[in-house]
């Protein structure tokens, strides 16, 4: 068989997995298990994937990790032992507290969701053992409390990093979802499409007073002073 060559990453803006650098000092100098490794980078990759960051809780099942036929078979020789090899590789994951797991009855069937070992997803499980799985899936998406700021983003910067998921969440919370429009739209007419400037527009607009500072949004020193921040 001929020796697989990888042959580079494309230049495109694609979205980043973000892992925590715990991972690479503390956990995987310690994991012998190949298949759990590739279980746990697939698990980390999924779960900071635009649509799920999006979440309030990021959990995974079995049939979701299952259903991705490459990482499958990768896990062995072929999709057969990766199929056998996938339960084996979570629960070695679950027995090193890398991945939380807990088990929920929905529509009279049982299934296990998984959930990464941080603040999230220490909250969601204490909160499905508590509250039961209705808590986590009646919240599952933040989009319904921010319907348009996602979108915003897209149109007018691009793909959503998913660290940022969360700043853009606070500022639904913060500020009119009309002065949030409003300054995707300066930042656009401004050739400013950078996150960095819509806050600066926002907050200036929250100290000041939006109308009263509206006027000095569209000046040069204002725009040179934001649109080269990440």
């Amino acid at each position: 068989m001929k020796e697989y060559v990888f042959q580079g990453f494309a230049e495109t803006k694609s979205t980043p997995a973000c892992i925590p650098e715990e991972f690479f000092r503390e956990v995987l100098p310690r994991l012998r298990d190949m298949a759990e490794v590739k279980t746990v980078l697939h698990f980390f990759w999924l779960t900071t994937r635009p649509e799920r960051a999006r979440r309030k809780y990021r959990y995974v099942t079995l049939a979701e990790l299952a259903d991705d036929k490459p990482f499958l078979a990768g896990l062995g020789r072929s999709s057969r032992e990766g199929t056998r090899l996938l339960p084996q590789a979570l629960e070695k994951a679950v027995s090193h507290a890398i991945i939380l797991s807990t088990g929920v009855e929905l529509d009279g069937r049982r299934e296990t969701w998984y959930f990464l070992n941080d603040s999230n997803g220490r909250e969601a499980i204490e909160r499905v053992e508590e509250e039961g799985p209705e808590v986590i899936l009646s919240g599952k998406s933040d989009e319904s409390a921010a319907p348009n700021i996602f979108t915003l983003y897209e149109e007018n910067i691009g793909m959503i990093q998913p660290l940022l998921a969360e700043e853009l969440k606070d500022a639904v919370r913060e500020y009119p979802a009309e002065w949030i429009e409003e300054a995707f739209r300066i930042a656009a007419e401004n050739n400013a499409r950078r996150w960095s400037y819509v806050r600066a527009v926002l907050e200036r607009w929250r100290t000041e007073g939006k109308e009263e500072r509206k006027a000095d949004t569209d000046s040069l020193s204002f725009r040179m002073r934001y649109a080269k921040q990440g």
